[in-house]
């Protein structure tokens, strides 16, 4: 695997648990993380807790391409992480962006 600071292409998916779930919600990452690190095309993936709002998850993803995103959301793993997701969470944000700097 290549480093991520090399990777053009970043995703960042925000995650608000239900009330009374946020354990059940950082059990369950802590679960699923290290399968989701082993996707093709992933370069990287970092998990970080809100400090303002312990309800808030962010995952920070490094992709080769928008292409390796679209197809980790439309595959195997996240068909069998999204009903469990969908118990836990609330609000789900998922953004793709592609690397600007000067």
């Amino acid at each position: 695997m290549t480093t991520a600071a090399n990777a053009l292409f970043r995703a960042v998916a925000i995650l608000k648990a239900h009330s009374g779930r946020e354990r059940e919600l950082r059990a369950f990452l802590a679960e699923v993380v290290p399968e989701i690190r082993c996707v093709d095309g992933l370069r990287g993936l970092e998990v970080s807790r809100s400090l303002s709002d312990p309800s808030q998850w962010m995952l920070y993803y490094w992709w080769d391409s928008p292409a390796h995103s679209e197809r980790y959301v439309a595959g195997a793993l996240y068909a069998s992480i999204a009903p469990q997701l969908a118990l836990l969470v609330e609000e789900h944000l998922l953004v793709v962006g592609q690397l600007f700097s000067e």
